[in-house]
């Protein structure tokens, strides 16, 4: 194929993409708007769906978990995950403490100074008391999906 093709084969592609944009300009301001619809009524939806399932994730441990709510035609699942994090310098004094104890601190604490979430619900009782201090929990925002029920 010469250069010559080459450059024609360029030059007809550029100009049906010219003609792409031509034709998509009229729509785009429509399509834009109900994007900005929809987005504006997710908002609203999730906002709702959030005051619904707000009571059910107060009973649940640290405000996390997953809430399902059944509509006549829709099962809305809502997830909060939670995220742990932990206090380097408290930490710092806890595996003190447990190297005091006789014990190696590498085997509680996972270095980046952080406390593996199974871990620590396997740690004792007084164990986890010493961490606590060290540790905070937050939730995530809620995840939200709704799926259309099978008639």
């Amino acid at each position: 194929m010469s250069k010559a093709k080459v450059e024609e084969l360029i030059q007809q592609i550029n100009q049906i993409d010219n003609n792409i944009i031509e034709v998509k300009k009229p729509i785009m301001k429509e399509v834009n708007e109900l994007e900005e619809q929809r987005h504006n009524l997710k908002e609203i939806l999730d906002a709702e769906i959030v005051k619904m399932t707000k009571p059910k994730f107060k009973q649940k441990d640290y405000g996390c978990g997953t809430i399902s709510i059944d509509t006549e035609n829709f099962k809305i699942k809502t997830v909060i995950k939670k995220t742990v994090k932990w206090d380097e310098e408290k930490l710092k004094d806890v595996e003190k403490l447990i190297r005091e104890g006789g014990q190696d601190p590498e085997n509680f604490v996972k270095y980046k100074r952080s406390v593996l979430e199974t871990s620590y619900k396997n740690f004792t009782d007084d164990i986890k008391m010493a961490f606590e201090p060290a540790r905070s929990v937050e939730p995530s925002k809620p995840s939200i999906s709704i799926e259309r029920k099978e008639a």
